[in-house]
């Protein structure tokens, strides 16, 4: 069970460190602090969500949205080859694992700072504040996947061996 070791180095600065520094991996520390791990994963899904008209739909619109502009400008317009794969389907694979990655690097990135009140009061695993705000696009990614299949039947492209891969390169 980690703790909390305060070592005064002024009169004015304490040093909050684990009292594990080094010894654990950073799975172990989320599965230790997995209550802040959800609490924080769910209040972000809840203001993402609250603060918009369309509310969840959201996560199926902007890729949709962004689709059939790219579809538009590089499928119609541009005539760029897409291999004999319906041009909107083409985009929809490349465009959902793109925006999942852009997302968890841009808001991973930022909820350390966003935060920064809680990181400076207590002692937690830093890796929760990214891992949490990854969980809603996590979230997003799975609603617009099933999007990806719906399209996929419409289209009458079956299955293969590699979607098989997808939570692979989501795990990663």
């Amino acid at each position: 069970m980690g703790g909390i070791t305060a070592m005064p180095r002024s009169k004015s600065l304490t040093v909050i460190t684990p009292s594990h520094w080094g010894r654990r991996s950073l799975l172990a520390d989320i599965l230790e602090y997995r209550e802040l791990f959800y609490a924080l994963a769910l209040r972000d899904l809840r203001v993402r969500y609250k603060q918009t008209v369309v509310g969840a739909a959201w996560a199926v619109l902007q890729p949709l949205a962004l689709m059939l502009v790219i579809t538009i400008f590089f499928g119609y317009l541009g005539r760029f080859p897409s291999d004999g794969i319906p041009y909107p389907l083409f985009v929809l694979c490349g465009l959902l694992p793109w925006q999942l990655f852009a997302r968890a690097l841009n808001d991973g990135s930022v909820s350390v700072v966003a935060n920064g009140a809680l990181v400076q009061k207590i002692y937690f695993p830093r890796i929760v504040l990214p891992g949490a705000v990854i969980v809603s696009g996590l979230a997003d990614f799975a609603v617009a996947f099933l999007v990806l299949v719906g399209l996929m039947a419409y289209y009458g492209v079956t299955v293969g061996a590699p979607v098989l891969l997808v939570p692979l390169m989501v795990v990663l």
